[in-house]
């Protein structure tokens, strides 16, 4: 969500800020994009730094790296706990974790949960 606001400072001068919130269901309509356009890569395991990059490449790329860099951890950090990245087991060769899109992704609307929803019908 953004909003513009207007500014007058005592020079005379007009100026814009910008206020943008982001939430779970941003990185979730980023994944659902990101398998529209690969899908043979949807079941590709990827790395932290690949999911991060997404999140800078897609859906913070206005911002400096330096300043986009923590809004994507978090939006990572988010993924994680609301089951939209799911974990795969440490590769013992080299050990780093890796993570895969959860496969029900696409199938999640936007919106709040209905009551219908919340008893298990559609």
């Amino acid at each position: 969500m953004a909003t513009i606001l207007r500014e007058k400072s005592k020079c005379g001068d007009k100026s814009y800020l910008l206020r943008i919130k982001y939430t779970a269901s941003d990185a979730k309509v980023t994944f659902q994009n990101y398998i529209r356009k690969h899908a043979a890569l949807k079941s590709n395991p990827l790395t932290k730094e690949n999911v991060v990059d997404l999140f800078i490449e897609t859906l913070l790329s206005y911002l400096p790296k330096r300043n986009a860099l923590p809004l994507a951890n978090w939006l990572f950090d988010q993924s994680v706990k609301n089951g939209l990245v799911l974990k795969i087991p440490k590769l013992i060769v080299d050990g780093t974790q890796e993570y895969i899109i959860n496969p029900e992704i696409e199938n999640k609307r936007p919106g709040p949960k209905t009551k219908s929803m919340r008893n298990g019908k559609e």
